[in-house]
């Protein structure tokens, strides 16, 4: 992709903004097969790898955080149900930050998306995961002493 420009003036807020442009511009000008792989790698919410305990730290803080390790048995069949259905329809997993939702903001999204179609999702999808990127990034990078380390 190239070097980012740098500059002393620059705030690591702005070098954030800069590295998440880049990225976002990179996947918007990916083929289909790209988008939809980088898509694919995302897990299931609240699926056999969680239940497995075999999620990554931050997608397990993640879940914990949208109250996925604490669903109802119910709530659990559901989810699975519904990660099925959209599997099936779509070829990729479901895929929402869940650090900015909670249970049930999550079931509704999961069953609004199930009705559109397959473009659209792919582009939601992949808004998702550029928030998750983005709110990652801003916990690595808390301060500009950090950022400057990089340099």
């Amino acid at each position: 992709m190239g070097t980012l420009p740098v500059d002393s003036d620059t705030s690591s807020k702005d070098h954030r903004a800069i590295f998440c442009a880049a990225m976002v511009l990179k996947t918007c000008t990916a083929s289909a097969c790209t988008k939809v792989g980088v898509i694919r790698s995302m897990p299931d919410l609240a699926g056999k790898l969680a239940t497995a305990k075999l999620l990554g730290k931050e997608s397990t803080l993640e879940q914990r955080a949208a109250g996925l390790e604490s669903l109802s048995a119910e709530e659990k069949a559901m989810m699975d149900q519904l990660n099925s259905k959209y599997k099936e329809k779509f070829g990729f997993p479901f895929v929402i930050c869940a650090r900015k939702n909670v249970v049930s903001t999550i079931f509704n999204g999961m069953k609004a998306r199930l009705e559109r179609d397959k473009d659209l999702e792919i582009a939601t999808a992949l808004a998702e995961i550029q928030n998750i990127c983005w709110l990652r990034l801003n916990d690595i990078v808390k301060d500009e002493s950090a950022i400057q380390a990089v340099y």
